[in-house]
């Protein structure tokens, strides 16, 4: 056996097999509608022939009759004891496949079982357990990856990639794999909403038992010897590649008031600087009003931001456990629809609001506290442009500051969602006020 420091094939060829599976798999549209079911609990029963393309989304999906076309599930837990003539693309918890399908198997599932099986082509498959035993050997080409890989036997190359592989029979082609090096936890404990008790015991790293033959080479990449047991042959090469370490050469360090220092902290100035003036020349009156409460109520200002820190927390819970709540809701009552866009709704939402939460406390909150500070030498029109230019000075000299740099951040965050809130509960006062009376002569 030789050892070879890399070989940059291989990892590309696994990505290949993945996407293939997620892309080519489940998101090809087909040619023409098919038919759709969808329901709790789906049973095509032994004596029931379709004659087009099966989609298929439910709970709990079995298929003991003929499928002349392919079939496409999503569900929780789907079961083939059937016939399929066509590909089988599937995504569920659990797959288990015992009949027959006459062309490409692809699935995604925490566990996939195929026992017993006739398979008529390749074979992608992306779990937590994967375990293929088929019936006869797989006419195609096989690409997994999972925890644990078990399979057997496969007329064609193999490409697996996971904690743990074993080859337990006959293959055809060439072996690649990405395999771990140390003992994980049995797949049992990630796998609480199954039964696993027939799943084949699966060791860490890469292992060929007994019946294991390879015709080809055997190709794979882990700091731990393969394991071949008495029996096991491989008529090709034998070839393990060690995996590059990780970079860890430490980021040299840009000492406090050196010249990359000094370009660095420039940027900064730059950047808030460009967007401050921006936005005064876009709103001057509003960007005045703002920096107002920071020089002339600076305590408020600053109790006000720690209210609204908290508050966009609270939304943010509320927002997450509430669109949960829904999509629990309707997802029990099997309305699918609203309960997909009440998770998406509600993830979308609670990314509009830390996006604008971001957007504000590290691009506009340091321009706004900044010409607080000096706006008292704001003398109308464009008068903004040396307070701010001397409130970002001082803010990007400040918080570059060992050790208080981070106090002064967090007091600008704040004093910047104080003056936000002021403004916006200033601008509402102004406006509920009663229009004053005319004096009569």
């Amino acid at each position: 056996m030789r050892h070879r420091e890399r070989r940059p094939g291989l990892r590309p060829l696994l990505l290949l097999g993945v996407l293939s599976l997620l892309i080519w798999g489940g998101l090809t549209t087909p040619a023409h509608a098919g038919r759709v079911i969808t329901n709790g609990e789906i049973r095509i029963p032994t004596d029931e022939v379709i004659q087009d393309d099966l989609y298929l989304f439910g709970q709990r999906v079995i298929i003991a009759g003929r499928v002349e076309g392919d079939l496409y599930a999503v569900a929780q837990e789907v079961l083939i004891t059937g016939e399929i003539t066509g590909d089988v693309v599937v995504a569920a918890q659990v797959v288990t496949i015992q009949g027959y399908v006459g062309d490409d198997l692809r699935a995604a599932a925490a566990i996939l079982r195929v026992k017993g099986a006739t398979l008529g082509d390749d074979v992608l498959t992306a779990g937590m357990a994967v375990n293929v035993q088929p019936a006869m050997a797989v006419p195609g080409d096989m690409w997994a990856a999972g925890y644990q890989v078990y399979i057997t036997d496969v007329d064609g190359n193999v490409w697996a990639a996971g904690n743990g592989v074993t080859i337990a029979g006959r293959v055809g082609g060439n072996v690649y794999a990405v395999v771990g090096d140390g003992e994980g936890p049995p797949v049992t404990l990630f796998t609480f909403f199954a039964p696993v008790d027939d799943l084949p015991y699966v060791p860490a790293g890469l292992t060929l038992t007994e019946r294991a033959r390879v015709r080809g080479d055997l190709v794979y990449r882990s700091f731990q010897a393969a394991t071949l047991a008495a029996g096991a042959t491989v008529e090709g090469r034998i070839i393990q590649e060690l995996p590059q370490p990780p970079d860890t050469d430490p980021e040299p360090e840009i000492r406090w008031g050196s010249r990359p220092w000094l370009i660095a902290q420039g940027r900064r100035w730059i950047t808030l600087l460009l967007v401050g003036g921006l936005s005064f020349l876009a709103m001057p009156h509003i960007m005045r009003q703002l920096g107002r409460p920071i020089s002339r109520r600076p305590l408020p200002a600053l109790g006000w931001g720690l209210v609204i820190v908290l508050g966009v927390i609270g939304a943010l819970m509320l927002l997450f456990l509430g669109g949960l709540l829904l999509t629990i809701v309707f997802g029990v009552l099997s309305l699918n629809t609203l309960a997909t866009w009440s998770f998406l709704l509600s993830l979308g939402t609670s990314g509009a609001v830390v996006i604008s939460y971001l957007a504000y406390t590290t691009l506009l909150a340091p321009s706004v506290v900044g010409y607080g500070l000096f706006s008292r030498w704001d003398r109308g029109g464009h008068g903004w442009v040396l307070p701010l230019g001397l409130g970002l000075s001082l803010y990007i000299g400040a918080s570059s500051l060992p050790y208080v740099g981070g106090v002064i951040y967090l007091l600008v965050w704040l004093w910047g969602l104080g003056a936000l809130w002021l403004f916006w509960r200033d601008t509402r006062r102004v406006r509920r006020a009663p229009p004053p009376t005319p004096e009569s002569s």
